[in-house]
């Protein structure tokens, strides 16, 4: 009996697809590929701003873990992939099992072979304002936007799908199905959407943080930290992951016994591992103030050179005008224009 397969990416995620969104006059109704590429962020990195070992006050992107996860009632027995974590959701209380991604592919197969679709509303305002507007990619972060020097991911397609480049932890391939948004990085005290800046950061001898000037921030809008691809599998879903040495491992998935055509919802994230297995919220303290997140830097190793100005490099999300209190972290994805050797 077909079904909805559902994944759910977040955390820091690389966009790329086969034709460039957002540029031209209409919106390109199909795409041969989306490209979902995870920056190897196993290890904590400094910031670029503090990569002085002099500076007195560093600040660290902590380590990311990058997984698939799937809901333990859906595993089929024909899976041969080895579960590296078995654990309980604190939300649902229902046994979830995780498959680390380690230098390792992901593709999807068993589905119906419908076109690659994806949501472009183009919005006029900083937050959306409609339910169509909220699951537009309208609302990731473009790099054309962020930083114009780095928006061709380096590279193509085809390596990306061998495994020939370097800096990425795994990758999904998406070419069928509809890819939406969902979710928004929200102030966690009365739960609107935030609006981040974004600039370039720089810290001083005296250890301060020097922000951007006014007038030399960009974006301005909503950030979507969420991304769902739906396709309709026709009776079993084998997610295929392939290594570096082309060994394939699987994991078989079908809605549970009882649940009817209920969609079967799996999750990519690349984030900290607290927050992506023990449910645990970001912490930044009620009175401290909100640091600029330096996750967003993984994306500009891909990118190229940036510029040979220092003081316009490596602009990151900004903390908004209200600091006080709990914010959110904006741990954002990132939309390139493409990849470099496919037409950039």
């Amino acid at each position: 009996m077909p079904f909805t397969l559902r994944v759910v990416f977040e955390g820091v995620c690389a966009l790329v697809p086969s034709e460039t969104l957002f540029r031209h006059g209409r919106p390109t109704e199909t795409l041969d590929q989306l490209s979902v590429l995870l920056p190897d962020l196993r290890l904590p990195d400094l910031a670029y701003w503090d990569r002085d070992p002099r500076a007195p006050s560093a600040n660290w992107r902590a380590p990311h873990l990058a997984f698939l996860d799937v809901e333990a009632d859906c595993l089929m027995a024909d899976t041969d992939a080895e579960v590296q974590h078995d654990w309980i959701d604190p939300e649902t209380r229902r046994r979830r099992l995780a498959f680390y991604f380690d230098q390792r592919r992901l593709f999807v197969e068993g589905g119906t072979g419908d076109p690659l679709t994806v949501e472009q509303a183009r919005c006029s305002g900083a937050k959306p304002s409609t339910l169509q507007e909220e699951r537009s990619l309208w609302w990731l972060p473009r790099l054309s936007e962020v930083a114009p020097d780095s928006e061709w991911f380096q590279g193509s397609a085809q390596q990306c799908e061998r495994g020939e480049l370097p800096g990425l932890v795994g990758g999904v391939f998406l070419r069928e199905g509809h890819v939406a948004t969902r979710g928004f990085n929200r102030n966690l005290e009365d739960g609107e959407i935030q609006v981040w800046p974004f600039g370039p950061v720089a810290r001083g001898a005296d250890g301060e943080l020097a922000l951007p000037e006014a007038g030399r921030s960009s974006w301005n809008r909503a950030i979507a930290n969420r991304i769902v691809w739906e396709l309709t599998i026709r009776d079993s879903a084998r997610l295929v992951f392939v290594d570096a040495a082309d060994e394939r491992r699987s994991v078989l998935l079908r809605p549970p016994m009882g649940s009817g055509r209920a969609p079967v919802e799996v999750r990519v994230a690349n984030v900290e591992p607290e927050v992506a297995l023990l449910g645990a919220a970001p912490f930044f303290g009620a009175l401290r103030e909100l640091l600029p997140d330096p996750d967003f830097q993984a994306f500009y190793r891909f990118g190229g050179d940036n510029g040979s100005d220092a003081a316009t490099r490596w602009a990151v999300p900004l903390a908004p005008g209200n600091v006080q209190g709990q914010n959110e972290k904006p741990c954002a994805p990132a939309l390139y224009s493409g990849f470099s050797e496919d037409g950039g």
